[in-house]
């Protein structure tokens, strides 16, 4: 248990290393997704690496009248693709960086609000949304600067997430967290459980940046347990 526990942040420390690498930008830059370029800015996750985006944008399922809460909206790569798909994105995140970008790529759609947020904090209260989507940082180590939120966390992060989602979930509503498979997965799914949320892994990916080990990158779907339950109980109905 020791020895597994070393070496997983021994993993993770690397990972870090070999992120910062293909992250850390001197000048903006554009990159594809979806046959669609968006720009990068420095301090802002690429959204190429990995293919996170491109693996999001085929494997989320949004329908044309959704509204989606995305958290952690980076460069707003994937933002800019739901845009065209959905009836309204909310994109948030942490850092100012990111909304300035997700602003910049998202400049021409009428149906996006973007703002900084930490999870919930800002979102309004009475708010609801068909689906939240979190690209989840997966590194339990503190974060070294505003970068590196999106891969570290250091604080009660998924009991927030999930306890705020409970408020901001329609009936019938999903939650798509995107998390590593050398993360810590009893930090998200324990949580996740007492809140009263089931989960299924409905699509994974393999990881290219991972030294030693294999890594596939994991996209839960979460619902809520008691809004199933009213579900099911009306479909039973005569």
């Amino acid at each position: 248990m020791i020895e597994a526990l070393a070496n997983k942040q021994k993993w993770q420390k690397q990972l870090l290393q070999k992120a910062e690498t293909f992250h850390r930008l001197e000048t903006s830059i554009i990159v594809k997704i979806s046959n669609q370029e968006a720009t990068v800015y420095p301090g802002v996750h690429r959204p190429d690496i990995q293919s996170l985006a491109d693996f999001q944008v085929e494997n989320i399922p949004v329908s044309a009248n959704d509204r989606v809460l995305e958290i952690g909206c980076g460069s707003g790569a994937v933002t800019m693709i739901l845009c065209q798909e959905c009836q309204h994105v909310t994109a948030i995140d942490i850092s100012p960086v990111a909304v300035s970008n997700t602003k910049f790529n998202c400049r021409n759609s009428t149906n996006v609000s973007v703002f900084q947020s930490d999870l919930f904090s800002k979102v309004p209260a009475d708010q609801k949304f068909d689906n939240i989507i979190f690209n989840a940082p997966f590194f339990r180590i503190d974060p070294g600067d505003i970068l590196h939120y999106a891969w570290c966390y250091h604080d009660n992060l998924f009991e927030r997430f999930f306890e705020g989602s409970r408020s901001r979930l329609k009936t019938g509503g999903h939650i798509y967290l995107v998390y590593s498979s050398v993360g810590y997965l009893e930090d998200v799914l324990r949580p996740a459980e007492l809140m009263g949320f089931n989960f299924k892994v409905i699509a994974a990916t393999r990881a290219h940046l991972t030294i030693d080990i294999d890594e596939y990158y994991l996209l839960f779907d979460f619902t809520d347990c008691e809004n199933q339950v009213f579900r099911d109980g009306m479909s039973a109905s005569p």
